[in-house]
């Protein structure tokens, strides 16, 4: 089961140094998965910037809870991926599964 919590929600305890969870801004514009209470997905910047921890089965599953959540925006441009393009990364070839398109500057739904 995958829980997407905002970050600047109170019963987000991380953000900080928290085991070897992600570093993030508590904003509202970003967003954590989390499965058996650990962040799989970190999502910044509403969806620009993705940082994605597990195997890449796990991934995919958080990706859908992500996009899935309610009141999403049904457009999303993820520009990074684990701090580096999402171009040639991990992502590009998971995203089209789920409905993204590459383009000049990233993968877009």
């Amino acid at each position: 089961m995958f829980i997407v919590l905002n970050a600047a929600d109170p019963a987000n305890i991380f953000g900080g140094e928290v085991g070897n969870a992600p570093r993030f801004a508590r904003v509202a514009s970003t967003q954590i998965v989390l499965s058996r209470g650990e962040p799989v997905l970190v999502a910044e910047d509403n969806g620009e910037r993705i940082t994605a921890r597990g195997d890449a089965s796990a991934i995919e599953r958080a990706l859908r809870a992500y996009l899935a959540r309610p009141n999403a925006p049904r457009h999303v441009v993820i520009e990074q991926w684990n701090g580096a393009s999402v171009l040639g990364s991990a992502g590009e070839s998971m995203l089209p599964s789920l409905g993204f398109a590459r383009t000049p500057k990233g993968m877009e739904k």
